[in-house]
């Protein structure tokens, strides 16, 4: 990917305003860490704590922000901790509410719950 942010450089100014600021949820920074903290031994092992944290956090899910989840789920994909992280986002629907948890967007991770409770139904 040419051009493509190294990790702790901060997203290029283009792509936020100020009037994202205020869209923005205010507590994604505490969510992150306590989502970290949570994760017993493995904080420092996470592949996203060494990037800014708007980049998990898109302003949206549609076409405009393809480019920013796509960065957001690479850096997902190469973490050790994808898979205890995505369980955390499923078990906390609350606290991950919004931006990228585990590789999944909220849409993805709604659907992944909604499925989970269709299978216990069947069950």
């Amino acid at each position: 990917m040419s051009g493509a942010r190294k990790p702790g450089q901060a997203l290029a100014a283009s792509r936020i305003t100020s009037a994202d600021v205020r869209r923005t949820p205010v507590t994604y920074r505490r969510a992150t860490d306590v989502a970290l903290e949570e994760l017993p031994n493995q904080r420092s092992g996470a592949a996203c704590r060494d990037e800014e944290p708007e980049l998990f956090f898109p302003l949206g899910e549609g076409r405009a922000f393809q480019p920013q989840i796509t960065e957001a789920k690479s850096v997902c994909a190469a973490c050790p901790l994808l898979s205890a992280c995505e369980s955390f986002a499923l078990a906390h629907p609350a606290m991950t509410a919004y931006g990228i948890w585990g590789g999944t967007t909220p849409d993805e991770r709604t659907a992944l719950r909604r499925k989970a409770r269709a299978a216990r139904k069947a069950a």
